[in-house]
C-alpha cells in the first residue's frame, strides 16, 4: 500500500510538471508516467494475489462459507481413537481419543471455538454419504485413503498410518504369536471384521468369505468377550484401544500381512479449497515436530499404548498458503479455545520458528 501511495504522489507531481514542460520534455514525462503506471499495476496484482492466497480466503471459497458451526463426522465407540460415554452427545468436551484431538486442533485452526464444534456419530458404511448429503462438513474417523474411496470423497492427508492386526482373547494361546491369512481362513465364522472396511476387502480378496461382518467395531469386540468370535481383524490403532480397555481379557496378536493404511481427513468431493486448507494444517503440524498438533494428540491418546515411536506421516504436497503458519498464535495452549468471532484467526500456540525439515524414524516391526 505504501508503494502505491508513493506512485500516485509521483504521478501528481509529473502531471504538474507536464503543464510547464516543453514538447521534448513532455515526451520524457509521458515515458515516466507509463513506467509508473506499470509499477502500479504490478503492485495491485501482487496485493490482490496475496490477499487471495490466505487461509481465510480459501475458507471463504470452501463448503464452510457461512457455517457458524463445524460438523465433524466421528466414531464414538473406539477407545483412544474416537470415544464417548454418552453416545448421544455431540459436544467436543464429551468425546476423547486421537481423532477427537485432531478434530479439536483442526477446528481451532479453522477459527471455530470449541463450543462451535459438533461431533456427529457416523458409521464405516455411511462416511461418504454423510458428506454428500451435507450432514457433516468433514470426516475424521479412521478413514483409509484408497483409490476407490477417492472417487467419492476428497482427502487431505495422510494424518495417521496403521496396519491390520488381530485381537483375540488373552487366554487364547494363539494371541501370543503370529497369525497368517490361512489361519484366519480356518476360523470361518469365528472371525469377525467391520463391514466395508479395508480389512473386509483384504479378506475377500483372498477368497476368505466365511467370516462374520459387523456394522461397527463394538459388535466384534462384544463377540470376542462372549465367545461368539475367536478373532477380530482390523487396524492396529483401533484394536489398541480395545486391548487397553479390556487389558485383562483381550490381547492383540501380530498378523503376518505387510499392508499399511493411510488415514485421511475427508471433505465433500470437489471441495478443493477446504482440502487445501486442511492440508496446510497438517503441514503446519508436521513442520513443528514435537510441538505440533499431531504429536501432542498422539502423546495424549494412542501413544500411551502403542509405544512404537510412530511419527506423523508426511502429508501430501499442498499449495502452501501465505499465512498457513500464522494461524497459530501465542495466547493459549495448543487446541485451546479459539475466539467465537469466526473472522478472527484462532489463538492456539506460540509462534513457531521458520519451517525446517524434520528428521523422523520409521516404525519398528
Amino acid at each position: 500500500m505504501d508503494a502505491l501511495a508513493g506512485t500516485f504522489d509521483t504521478l501528481t507531481d509529473l502531471r504538474r510538471r507536464f503543464g510547464e514542460a516543453t514538447p521534448r520534455q513532455r515526451v520524457a514525462v509521458i515515458a515516466a508516467v507509463l513506467a509508473l503506471l506499470l509499477v502500479a499495476v504490478v503492485a495491485i496484482v501482487r496485493l490482490t494475489a496475496s490477499d487471495d492466497d490466505t487461509v481465510d480466503a480459501y475458507i471463504a471459497r470452501s463448503g464452510l462459507k457461512g457455517h457458524s458451526r463445524l460438523r465433524v463426522g466421528v466414531f464414538n465407540d473406539q477407545p483412544l481413537l474416537g470415544y464417548a460415554e454418552d453416545k448421544t452427545s455431540t459436544r467436543l468436551a464429551d468425546h476423547e481419543g486421537f481423532d477427537t484431538e485432531v478434530a479439536r486442533y483442526l477446528a481451532a485452526y479453522l477459527g471455530y471455538s470449541e463450543e462451535s464444534v459438533e461431533l456427529v456419530d457416523t458409521q464405516v458404511q455411511n462416511r461418504n454419504r454423510d458428506l454428500d448429503n451435507g450432514r457433516v462438513d468433514v470426516v475424521i474417523a479412521s478413514f483409509s485413503m484408497t483409490d476407490e474411496r477417492e472417487k467419492e470423497v476428497d482427502f487431505a492427508g495422510p494424518y495417521l498410518r496403521s496396519q491390520p492386526e488381530v485381537l483375540m482373547r488373552a487366554n487364547d494361546p494363539r494371541s501370543s504369536g503370529s497369525l497368517s491369512f490361512r489361519e484366519l481362513s480356518e476360523m470361518g465364522k469365528h472371525l469377525c471384521t467391520v463391514g466395508s472396511s479395508t480389512s473386509d476387502s483384504a479378506l475377500r480378496e483372498r477368497q476368505n468369505n466365511g467370516f462374520e461382518g459387523a456394522g461397527a467395531s463394538g459388535g466384534c469386540v462384544q463377540g470376542l468377550l462372549d465367545g461368539t468370535f475367536d478373532a477380530f481383524m482390523l487396524d492396529d490403532v483401533v484394536l489398541a484401544g480395545y486391548e487397553d480397555q479390556y487389558h485383562d481379557k483381550l490381547k492383540m496378536a501380530d498378523l503376518v500381512f505387510d499392508q499399511k493404511e493411510d488415514y485421511g481427513i475427508a471433505v465433500r468431493n470437489g471441495d478443493e479449497a477446504l482440502r487445501q486448507v486442511i492440508g496446510n494444517f497438517l503441514w503446519d503440524s508436521y513442520e513443528r515436530g514435537d510441538n505440533g498438533a499431531w504429536q501432542r494428540a498422539w502423546n495424549k491418546t494412542l501413544g500411551r499404548v502403542l509405544k512404537d515411536d510412530r511419527p506423523q506421516p508426511e502429508p501430501r504436497p499442498y499449495k502452501r498458503l501465505r499465512d498457513y503458519r500464522d494461524r497459530i498464535r501465542s495466547s493459549g495452549p495448543l487446541g485451546g479455545r479459539a475466539p467465537a468471532d469466526r473472522t478472527q484467526p484462532p489463538a492456539v500456540l506460540a509462534a513457531a520458528p521458520p519451517a525446517r525439515p524434520v528428521r523422523r524414524r520409521g516404525r519398528p516391526r
